[in-house]
């Protein structure tokens, strides 16, 4: 499996596992796994497995593409959902409805 921190030209960088303030953009570490990837034009493509870990969360799901613009949103495919750390406790709330 190989694994790639994003870093730079989509504004996130290894800071110690925190967020900072690098030239006013917050900048934060995000890790993805993933069985391949490849670089096709302006987009980073993942696929097989492709594991995106935000605290304590990993978004799972077959494919990713990550535009290397600088901006712009990630596209997942394939079956896609969110695993939580095992280790800690959520708590589900339902939405407040004023009556």
């Amino acid at each position: 499996m190989r694994s790639v921190l994003l870093v730079g030209a989509l504004g996130f960088a290894i800071l110690g596992g925190g967020q900072t303030i690098a030239g006013q953009r917050a900048v934060q570490e995000v890790p993805i796994q993933a069985t391949n990837s490849v670089e096709s034009g302006n987009v980073l493509r993942f696929s097989g497995n492709v594991q995106i870990s935000l605290g304590n969360y990993v978004v799972v799901a077959d494919e990713v593409d990550v535009p290397l613009n600088g901006t712009g949103t990630l596209q997942l495919r394939g079956n896609v959902h969110i695993d939580t750390d095992p280790t800690v406790t959520r708590i589900v709330r339902q939405p407040f409805v004023p009556r």
